[in-house]
């Protein structure tokens, strides 16, 4: 990332797009691959999707299912957890803010 030292919000641009393409290719790859292995036949990973790829598919409905305490448990601390870093993220932006 190569920056601007005279852009008031810390702007910048990327110097080497097909990094970028290749690690977010990898990422997804390992991410599709770790689903892969939950048993689906056909996992696919793609950062851009053709032009008109969801035509003609229909939304699937469904009945929630109830969680179990566990997974209520794990529910709850991932919300807890969620909270805290939005909160420190907010922190860490307003601070930002004020050091330019």
């Amino acid at each position: 990332m190569l920056r601007d030292l005279f852009e008031n919000d810390r702007g910048g641009w990327l110097q080497d797009v097909a990094l970028l393409d290749r690690l977010v290719a990898e990422k997804l790859r390992t991410i599709a691959d770790e689903i892969a292995e939950e048993g689906w036949k056909w996992v696919e990973a793609a950062v851009n999707l053709p032009y008109g790829l969801t035509n003609g598919l229909r939304k699937l409905t469904g009945t929630p299912s109830n969680l179990t305490e566990n997974e209520h448990a794990t529910r709850e601390a991932l919300r807890e957890e969620n909270d805290r870093l939005s909160e420190a993220n907010s922190r860490y932006a307003q601070r930002d803010r004020h050091a330019t």
